[in-house]
């Protein structure tokens, strides 16, 4: 049982110790103090309820789930950065069948250009990949529009951050590559796997080491920018590619099958 359904439970029977105490008429006092305090205790439950949910995972009109992240620090390369702003970030990246909801088969062209199998194409639980730069933008501004909320890309310094979750380690879980956290060259057979199989890090996010190379915002407010610029690492890479601090960069006219992207918001 998890601690939001805990508090649940807790409230209901608060309430029906309420319902008792009041039931009883002939000690009035005592039936005052008690349904003063049953009260603040539900109030109190509520609130801790209220706060639990916002924290949650929620999911969008084609099936996303965010997580809230909180402000904090990281270091990288013995510099601290800070993040002045809670925001949310993508519980996955986003898959091959979200993005159709959204944009259509209008990727799958590049693929031919590539030499991917259909079959690895149409899985519709994989990350959606080999997309341009602007088409990613586009698919931002379509869903935002779709949902009423402004979605975007994160930038680098938010992406490393929630990949690294208040570690300090090369990957999340530890200085050396453990295939139970990752998918990379070392063991994926050199094909994309489907979304969350692996364990997710302590902020509850998934295949943030690994998997496919990220797209982030970098700089802040330059997507759709002519470098494009990517983190985490993929499925092709060694494992020292795909540190929490990893980054690369390719061109806004190129696609490449180990590049997807998740979504976030403020």
């Amino acid at each position: 049982m998890d601690e939001t359904t805990r508090t649940i439970h807790l409230i209901l029977q608060l309430e029906q110790a309420l319902k008792y105490v009041q039931s009883c008429r002939n000690r009035r006092y005592e039936i005052m103090r008690w349904s003063r305090l049953v009260r603040t205790l539900i109030l109190v439950c509520s609130l801790v309820l209220f706060i639990s949910c916002e924290k949650e995972d929620y999911a969008e009109s084609i099936g996303l789930k965010f997580r809230l992240i909180e402000p904090g620090t990281f270091v990288r390369n013995g510099e601290e950065i800070s993040i002045e702003k809670s925001f949310h970030i993508g519980v996955y990246e986003v898959t091959q069948e979200q993005w159709e909801k959204v944009m259509g088969p209008s990727n799958l062209e590049h693929w031919q250009s590539i030499g991917n199998s259909p079959l690895v194409v149409d899985a519709p639980t994989v990350p959606a990949r080999a997309l341009l730069i602007k088409e990613v933008v586009t698919f931002c501004s379509k869903l935002s529009e779709k949902d009423g909320v402004a979605y975007r890309l994160p930038t680098r310094d938010e992406w490393e951050y929630a990949c690294r979750a208040g570690t300090t380690t090369k990957h999340w879980w530890g200085d050396e590559f453990d295939g139970e956290y990752a998918w990379c060259s070392e063991n994926s057979g050199g094909l994309v796997k489907p979304v969350g199989l692996k364990k997710a890090n302590p902020w509850g996010l998934y295949d943030m080491n690994g998997g496919v190379e990220e797209i982030v915002d970098e700089p802040p407010g330059s997507a759709p920018a002519r470098m494009v610029h990517t983190c985490g690492g993929s499925f092709m890479n060694q494992p020292e590619h795909c540190a929490s601090e990893s980054r690369y960069r390719y061109r806004g006219l190129e696609v490449f099958q180990s590049v997807g992207f998740r979504l976030a918001h403020d």
